[in-house]
C-alpha cells in the first residue's frame, strides 16, 4: 500500500542506493560507450535507409524530437556528410563496430543492474558476451522499427498505398495510433533490458513498475533538459565548438541515471529496504564492481604459471 510512510522510506532508500551503488559513476561509463556506438549506428541506419531508397531526413525528424537542439544540429550535419557518400558497403563495417562498442556499453549496464539487485555471481565470459551482443542486436532492430514508425505519417502511408492497398480511413487512424506503438516498442526495450541483462532471474511483474518509471521520467528528463539548454544553458561559452558533443554526453549521462534508478526501484519493491537493516551491501558492491578485474588478474596469473 502506497502511503506517506512508504513513500518516505522509498525516497530514503533511493537516496541511500544512489550514493552507495555509485550510480553516477556507472552512468558515466554507460554514457561513454553509448556515445562511441552512436555514430557507427547512424552509419548503419542510414545505409539501411539508402538500401530501401528512404529519405534520410526521416532520421533527422526522429532525432530532433529526442535530442537537445544543439546536439541534433551537429548530428544532422554529420548525417548530411554521410549521405554524400551513399555507400551501402558501409553496412557490414558499421554493424560490426556498432555491435562491439554498444555491447561494451551493455556490459557496463549489466554490472550496474547487478549492483542494483545486489547480485554477486557472474555469468561465464562467452555467455555474457553473447547476451550483450544479442541484446545490442535486438536494440538496433527496435531502433530501426522506431524510426520507421516515427515517419509513418499520412504522406508516407499514402505512398505505400500505391503498392499495398490501404483505405483512407486506415491511413488517417494509423497516423495517430502509431504513437502508441512507438511508446510500446520503447517500453518493450526497457522491459527486456530489466528482464534479460541482470544475472538474477526476474519475471515481468518484477520489472514493469521500474520500466514504467524509467520511460516516463526519461521523456520528462529529455524535454526538461532540452528546454534548459535552449533557454538557459550557455555551454558554448565554456566548451566552444565542442558544446554540442558535451550536451549530448550529458544527456546520455542523465539517461543512464534514469535507467539505473528504474532498476533500483524494481529491486527495492522486490527485496525491500536495505538502509533500514543492519546489513549494508558495500561488500557486495565491491565484489560486483571489482569481480571482472579479479577474474582478469586470475587469468593473468594462471597464464604466467603455464609459462
Amino acid at each position: 500500500m502506497f502511503n506517506l510512510s512508504f513513500c518516505s522510506n522509498l525516497l530514503w532508500e533511493l537516496r541511500y542506493r544512489y550514493r552507495e551503488h555509485q550510480i553516477t559513476a556507472l552512468s558515466a561509463q554507460l554514457a561513454f560507450f553509448l556515445l562511441l556506438s552512436l555514430f557507427p549506428f547512424l552509419i548503419f541506419l542510414l545505409s539501411i535507409f539508402g538500401r530501401f531508397s528512404l529519405d534520410p531526413d526521416m532520421v533527422l525528424q526522429v532525432l530532433n524530437g529526442i535530442l537537445p537542439l544543439d546536439s541534433a544540429v551537429v548530428i544532422s550535419e554529420y548525417i548530411k556528410d554521410i549521405v554524400l557518400f551513399d555507400e551501402t558497403g558501409y553496412i557490414p563495417v558499421a554493424a560490426i563496430v556498432t555491435l562491439y562498442t554498444a555491447s561494451r556499453g551493455v556490459e557496463a549496464l549489466i554490472r550496474a543492474l547487478n549492483v542494483a539487485y545486489r547480485v554477486e555471481c557472474y555469468r561465464g565470459f562467452f555467455k555474457a558476451k553473447l547476451i550483450g551482443i544479442l541484446y545490442t542486436f535486438a536494440f538496433m532492430v527496435m531502433t530501426v522499427v522506431l524510426a520507421i514508425l516515427s515517419i509513418m505519417g499520412k504522406e508516407f502511408l499514402s505512398l505505400v498505398s500505391y503498392f499495398i492497398p490501404m483505405s483512407a480511413e486506415f491511413i488517417s487512424i494509423f497516423s495517430y495510433v502509431r504513437w502508441f506503438f512507438i511508446v510500446g516498442v520503447m517500453v518493450l526495450d526497457i522491459l527486456l533490458m530489466y528482464l534479460i541483462l541482470p544475472t538474477k532471474k526476474l519475471r515481468f511483474k518484477d520489472v514493469w513498475k521500474g520500466a514504467t518509471f524509467a520511460i516516463v521520467f526519461w521523456m520528462l528528463m529529455s524535454y526538461g533538459f532540452s528546454y534548459f539548454v535552449s533557454n538557459f544553458g550557455r555551454y558554448s561559452i565554456i566548451y566552444g565548438s565542442l558544446a554540442a558533443v558535451v550536451i549530448l554526453m550529458v544527456w546520455l549521462y542523465f539517461t543512464g541515471i534514469v535507467l539505473m534508478i528504474g532498476a533500483e526501484l524494481n529491486s527495492i519493491l522486490l527485496d525491500g529496504f536495505v538502509h533500514q537493516s543492519q546489513h549494508r551491501d558495500s561488500d557486495i558492491i565491491k565484489k560486483v564492481l571489482c569481480g571482472m578485474e579479479k577474474r582478469s588478474n586470475n587469468k593473468k596469473g594462471s597464464n604466467k604459471k603455464r609459462k
